[in-house]
């Protein structure tokens, strides 16, 4: 196997000195990387936590590891937490892709009255079971041993967001970034972002009412989803450089 140490892989199944990956993972380890009995290679569990293993056996295309190390991985970053106005599945599906890598917290999808056609009723459990399988893609090419929480989708004004929290609404009329203290980018951030079409008066009044900052994150319109990598993008760049 090529070094192990530019491959993640990820478990659901651990105690104190083995973990099992899965039909998928196993697949890739031993058919495309060619881990073989005896190799090292790296594990998590999605909550942060690094197996340093060492293969044993396979059976019924399951492969055991031995544990040898565990460690908790240095989060550098900040937390976010991004809400977003519910887009197209296929572009949402680039969201979770994206803010996986970028090491974000949690995402809520958000109903607005903008929102776009529901796809997402009725079936929200199976498409869930989708996105997780994305998220733990992303976060294994990143090597960020993270996967985020991904709420069911919730009406915007029944959100409930702890006041410690500093939110940043992305608005073209709003603020640059750079012109905001750096005390306020804080330990537990919130972004919000529209969707296509943006938010509707109603929803600029409500965030206004809560005094929640508006953030103009580029010169240009942008789609959803571009818009939430570049806001969280620079939230964690401004909050590395405090």
């Amino acid at each position: 196997m090529r070094d192990y140490n530019h491959f993640l892989f990820y478990s659901e199944q651990i105690n104190e000195q083995h973990l099992l990956l899965d039909h998928s993972e196993t697949h890739h380890a031993v058919n495309v990387l060619r881990l073989k009995a005896g190799d090292q290679f790296k594990a998590t569990d999605g909550k942060g936590n690094i197996f340093t293993c060492v293969a044993e056996s396979m059976t019924n295309n399951i492969l055991t590891g031995i544990i040898k190390k565990k460690k908790l991985f240095c989060r550098k970053i900040c937390p976010i937490h991004i809400i977003i106005g519910i887009t197209g599945k296929e572009s949402f599906e680039k969201v979770i892709l994206d803010c996986t890598a970028l090491g974000i917290n949690r995402i809520t999808p958000a109903v607005t009255e903008h929102s776009q056609k529901n796809w997402w009723q009725n079936s929200w459990e199976k498409q869930r079971c989708r996105f997780h399988v994305k998220m733990i893609t992303a976060m294994k090419q990143s090597l960020f041993p993270f996967i985020p929480v991904l709420d069911s989708p919730i009406n915007l004004d029944h959100i409930v967001l702890n006041k410690k929290q500093k939110v940043f609404v992305a608005d073209p009329n709003g603020s640059p970034l750079h012109s905001i203290p750096k005390g306020q980018i804080s330990d537990n951030n919130t972004c919000i972002i529209g969707p296509p079409g943006g938010f509707s008066k109603n929803e600029i009044a409500f965030f206004k009412e809560k005094q929640f900052k508006f953030i103009k994150i580029g010169p240009n319109r942008l789609r959803t989803e571009l818009a939430t990598v570049v806001l969280c993008a620079q939230i964690i760049g401004r909050y590395l450089n405090n």
